[in-house]
């Protein structure tokens, strides 16, 4: 891990506050491992609940301290209230099931909205398809689809950046199902003030408390590939949809080849949004696994899940 990164990862105070962000195994003055805790809360059904989402577990040389890393995971476990891990690497899929106290296995759904020729091109150059062919510039922004402009509804106001006009949105109570509730700093952590990302904020209403919004974002050296959250009130489908399109437009506008978005399997209304402007349903499904701590469990599955969750956002 860079400097850059751990810097930005684990040692913002604004977004810490004094909060446990993981623990290392360290031997002879070296870092040999390390889990990293990313606090949160989730709102539902109970009393709102302080969270972990476990991040970055690793070891040096796990061959050698094979005991290690399951050390370190239920050290996390044990000091959080509850403790969730979201998809993984491959050791996370083999070891986190075995500990885990609940798994949903096709809890997170991807979702992706192809713009470009770029992004059929893209993959066809990791299957070494294309290696011996020239490929102009131009051939890569061939559009796959219609694209309205960006600014047609005067409902839907865009800015560059993260906007505060998210924070009431962000703070709505929970439903019957628990699910993440980030406050603005959070998101000011991961996609504002992170190195690595560019993001721009779509609302509607453009004027008064806004009931449906989304960010998006994309590394901060491409405008290739792109990553989508939203927000909205309940039974705001309508407008839901409208800030989605509006997104959309904005990412085709900017050069974007293609975005993606990940939902959890609860969020219907959701899915029936992103279906009707386009997008997708592709790839494996994402792992939720529940991991009980120090006050047991009152949480099977979340609603709400995205790409905010864990370390996802910057992982292009």
């Amino acid at each position: 891990m860079s400097r850059e990164v751990a810097e930005w990862r684990y040692l913002d105070a604004n977004f810490n506050r004094g909060r446990n962000r993981g623990y290392a195994w360290v031997r002879h003055n070296r870092i040999e491992g390390m889990i990293g805790l990313i606090p949160f809360n989730i709102v539902g059904p109970g009393p709102t609940r302080t969270v972990n989402w476990s991040s970055d577990w690793m070891l040096a040389d796990p061959t050698s301290n094979p005991g290690m890393g399951i050390l370190l995971l239920r050290q996390a476990i044990e000091s959080s209230t509850e403790l969730f891990a979201f998809g993984g690497n491959e050791n996370t899929t083999k070891l986190l099931p075995r500990i885990a106290t609940h798994t949903v296995p096709d809890a997170g759904m991807s979702l992706h909205l192809p713009l470009r020729l770029g992004v059929v091109l893209r993959r066809l150059e990791k299957q070494r398809m294309l290696d011996r062919l020239p490929k102009p510039k131009l051939l890569y922004m061939i559009p796959l689809r219609w694209v309205p402009k960006s600014g047609r509804s005067a409902e839907v106001a865009t800015e560059r950046g993260l906007s505060p006009r998210l924070t009431p949105l962000l703070e709505l109570e929970g439903g019957t199902e628990w699910a993440p509730r980030y406050d603005f700093a959070d998101l000011e952590w991961q996609v504002g003030r992170s190195p690595f990302i560019q993001c721009w904020t779509s609302y509607t209403p453009s004027v008064g408390e806004p009931v449906a919004a989304a960010v998006y974002w994309r590394p901060a050296f491409s405008s290739d590939f792109w990553r989508l959250a939203v927000w909205s009130h309940p039974g705001q489908s309508g407008r839901l949809e409208l800030v989605i399109r509006e997104a959309v437009a904005t990412i085709y506008r900017l050069g974007g080849m293609a975005v993606s978005t990940i939902v959890s399997r609860l969020d219907l209304e959701l899915q029936r949004c992103l279906h009707s402007a386009g997008f997708l349903t592709l790839g494996r499904s994402r792992p939720l696994y529940v991991c009980a701590g120090r006050e047991g469990t009152a949480v099977r599955e979340l609603r709400g899940l995205s790409y905010l969750d864990t370390d996802l956002a910057y992982r292009f």
